[in-house]
């Protein structure tokens, strides 16, 4: 199982960088590192972070609270999944 994690600073916010590059991410990682199925997550609120997951074919699998001893303790956070095989992003190549 694979995980792609991205930070994009605000000014460049809205202009496709985020979703670009998680696209890169994972289709490297299928077609290259031959890996089945992507997760990651990001916190509920954020919407933008929502979009470029779900811009890329990840679904929606479950929402948590986060744990203590990690940042951003005690706020809700959504779970993501991309698998390989119903990914259009498998496909491209």
């Amino acid at each position: 199982m694979g995980a792609v994690d991205y930070w994009v600073a605000p000014p460049f916010w809205n202009k496709g960088i985020g979703t670009k590059a998680v696209k890169a991410a994972v289709e490297y990682g299928f077609n290259d590192l031959n890996i089945k199925t992507f997760e990651t997550f990001c916190l509920a609120d954020n919407v933008g972070s929502s979009m470029v997951l779900e811009h890329n074919g990840f679904e929606l699998v479950n929402k948590f609270t986060i744990g203590s001893g990690f940042k951003h303790e005690g706020q809700l956070a959504k779970l993501y999944r991309l698998d390989r095989q119903s990914s259009a992003i498998a496909q491209d190549k």
